[in-house]
């Protein structure tokens, strides 16, 4: 009968997992944070992940490894320390990643590791590929671990944003209208940041998003001391037109229950309108009216929009237009 032999284990494979065992000690050891393995399988250019632990809290910042063990690679120099040698796919692979890479040389005793944080400004290209300058002095030891910790970055206790977050989603939740204002910045630049973020409060859960449908009022606090009406305003006009062609769907936020300042900013500044007379305040406009239908359709498809990609029932569709709807014939009437 033949010997069946066993599998067997290459010297390379040997020496990679002793520098990585070398590596998981000092991580765990001497830095007393958490060593992550990437099983083999996965590695496709990350070995390991590290946990910054701040003394028992683990902070969730995460610094990425790739390690390379053995003379072969310790040998390889330049006049400033250790040439680390890598793939070009790997380029992409550790320029998308979200957090930092360390790469590592262990030399083949495991006596000693040299790192350098993984920078693309650091490469040189190579025929086969690329290389970056690990220096003599960056061994890996317990003043390392200072300097990784900067390079993590620094841990944030978003305790207070939290609570924040939560009474204000409880304030808008037990609030039957919802006043926001609108910064004279976003105004000049155009910008529907603050729109985009009022939705998205709006928007955290399907029963915040119906209840709070018809319920916005929107205002512009920087423009108190203007002598203009907000409908004169070239910015202002500017941004209303802006916000329609961003497919903002103030149909559904808009509170169309009664004539608004929101509303009727939304209708002044995106058709043109004739200031006819004043009385008692009350501006008496004439609109351009071939204007009007493409306003309305405009929003209707805006509205649409937003409904269809939010999986909201053509019922509340209806109910909302049929709002709008009886709003408009307030605002015609004043008109």
């Amino acid at each position: 009968m033949n010997d069946l032999g066993y599998p067997e284990r290459t010297s390379r494979q040997s020496m990679g997992q002793k520098g990585e065992a070398y590596i998981d000690f000092l991580i765990s050891n001497v830095f007393d944070w958490i060593y992550r393995p990437v099983h083999q399988e996965m590695d496709f250019g990350i070995d390991g992940y590290i946990d910054i632990v701040n003394d028992t809290q683990v902070t969730g910042l995460s610094i990425g490894v790739q390690i390379k063990s053995g003379s072969s690679y310790v040998s390889k120099r330049t006049s400033g320390g250790i040439k680390y040698e890598g793939n070009n796919k790997h380029l992409n692979f550790y320029l998308n990643h979200k957090i930092p890479v360390i790469l590592i040389v262990v030399d083949n005793d495991c006596n000693n590791a040299f790192w350098v944080e993984f920078d693309i400004e650091k490469t040189t290209p190579t025929t086969s590929g690329w290389w970056i300058e690990i220096p003599e002095k960056n061994i890996i030891n317990i003043d390392t671990k200072p300097l990784w910790e900067n390079i993590a970055g620094v841990p944030e206790d978003f305790s207070d944003k939290v609570q924040k977050t939560w009474m204000e989603s409880e304030l808008i939740q037990n609030s039957d209208l919802l006043i926001f204002s609108i910064p004279k910045e976003d105004v000049d630049t155009g910008s529907m940041d603050t729109v985009s973020e009022i939705i998205k409060k709006l928007s955290k859960n399907k029963k915040m998003l119906l209840d709070k449908r018809s319920s916005v009022e929107i205002f512009f606090p920087d423009y108190d001391n203007d002598e203009r009406e907000l409908y004169d305003i070239p910015e202002i006009r500017h941004w209303f037109q802006n916000s329609m062609a961003q497919k903002i769907p103030w149909f559904y936020f808009l509170n169309g229950k009664n004539l608004t300042i929101g509303l009727s900013l939304l209708f002044t500044c995106c058709v043109n309108v004739k200031r006819v007379k004043v009385v008692n305040n009350i501006h008496k406009l004439e609109p351009n009216r071939e204007e009007i239908e493409e306003w309305m359709n405009e929003n209707f498809i805006n509205l649409n929009i937003f409904t269809e990609k939010n999986d909201i029932d053509l019922e509340i569709n209806k109910e909302v237009s049929n709002t709008m709807g009886g709003a408009f014939m307030k605002m015609f009437s004043n008109i």
